[in-house]
C-alpha cells in the first residue's frame, strides 16, 4: 500500500503536463564516461635483438647483425693464401727449406717430415723455380677454411738433369671461432699434390758448319744445356757466345761476336769486321 502511495505523485505530475520521465536509453547517453588510463607499451618480442651475437660472433662493430657471409668476407681470403704459397716456394728457391717447413700446418707436422728431414730432401736440387697460379675459392665448413692453388715447378738437379712438376697445394686455417688462436687463423700448407712431368732433354751438343760469302768456313758447336755456341775457324777458336732473346730464329752474342740464324741463312759478325752473309752447309 505504501509503495503505491509513493509513486502516485510522479504519475500525477506526468498527467498534469510536467516534464516526462526520462527513458533508460536517454539516461545512458547523458552519462559522462570516465577517462581510461594509458595502456603500457607492448612488451618486446622474444628473440635476438640487433646487438645480439650471431653464430658466436659479436656484432658490436656493425650497425646490423653480422652474418656468416660477412664474417668470411672479413677474414684473410684466397689472395693471402697465394701470397703464403709464393713465400713458401721463394724460401725453397733461396736454399732456405728449413724456413719453408715452418709454413706447413700443425707446426710443420703436416709435411710428414721433421725440419731437418724436410731440408735435406731439397739438397738434390741445383735450381728450383715455382709458378703459383690463381687460387680457387675459399671453402668453409665446421669453422675450417681451405684454398687449393695450382703450381708448376721446374729446374735442374745437382747433376744438371732438368726436372718439372705440376699439381696443387692446399692451404688451411681456422675461422673466427671460439678457441681459435691467432696462429691457427693464419694460412698454412696442409697438403701438396705435385706430380713429376716428363721433360724433353735437349741434345747436349749440336755442330753446324757455315759457308760464308768471303769463302770462309765457320764451325759452330751449340751447347743446348748451357745455351751457348762456340765458333771455330779451322783450328782457331773464335769465341763462345751466349743465347739471346730472339723474335724468330736464333741469336747468340759474346766475346765481340754475334750469330743470327733463321732457317739456312745466317749472319756472323766477327770483332771489328762487317757482318758476313753465310749459309748453313748441308
Amino acid at each position: 500500500m505504501m509503495r503505491t502511495i509513493l509513486y502516485l505523485p510522479l504519475a500525477w505530475l506526468a498527467g498534469c503536463g510536467g516534464e516526462p520521465a526520462p527513458r533508460e536509453n536517454d539516461m545512458a547517453a547523458n552519462v559522462v564516461q570516465p577517462a581510461l588510463p594509458d595502456m603500457p607499451a607492448d612488451p618486446p618480442m622474444p628473440g635476438p635483438q640487433p646487438d645480439a651475437d650471431i653464430a658466436g660472433i659479436s656484432a658490436a662493430p656493425h650497425a646490423q647483425p653480422v652474418t656468416p657471409a660477412q664474417t668470411m668476407a672479413e677474414e684473410p681470403g684466397p689472395a693471402v693464401a697465394a701470397a703464403v704459397t709464393r713465400r713458401y716456394f721463394d724460401r725453397i728457391a733461396a736454399g732456405k727449406a728449413d724456413a719453408a717447413w715452418e709454413l706447413w700446418d700443425e707446426d710443420g707436422r703436416a709435411s710428414g717430415m721433421s725440419r731437418r728431414g724436410f731440408a735435406d730432401s731439397f739438397k738434390r736440387y741445383a735450381t728450383y723455380r715455382a709458378t703459383v697460379g690463381t687460387p680457387g675459392p675459399m671453402e668453409a665448413g665446421a669453422g675450417q677454411r681451405h684454398v687449393t692453388i695450382p703450381v708448376e715447378i721446374s729446374g735442374t738437379l745437382r747433376d744438371d738433369t732438368p726436372y718439372a712438376m705440376a699439381g696443387t697445394v692446399t692451404l688451411h686455417r681456422t675461422g673466427v671461432i671460439d678457441g681459435a688462436t691467432a696462429a691457427k687463423r693464419q694460412w698454412r700448407i696442409s697438403s701438396a699434390d705435385l706430380i713429376p712431368r716428363q721433360v724433353a732433354v735437349p741434345t747436349p751438343n749440336v755442330t753446324a758448319r757455315y759457308a760464308c760469302a768471303d769463302g770462309a768456313q765457320i764451325d759452330a758447336t751449340f751447347d743446348n744445356v748451357a745455351s751457348t755456341v762456340t765458333l771455330r775457324s779451322g783450328e782457331q777458336t773464335l769465341g763462345t757466345l751466349r743465347q739471346q732473346p730472339a723474335g724468330s730464329g736464333i741469336h747468340y752474342a759474346g766475346d765481340g761476336l754475334e750469330l743470327r740464324d733463321k732457317g739456312d741463312d745466317a749472319t756472323i759478325t766477327l770483332p771489328n769486321q762487317p757482318p758476313l752473309t753465310c749459309t748453313a752447309a748441308q
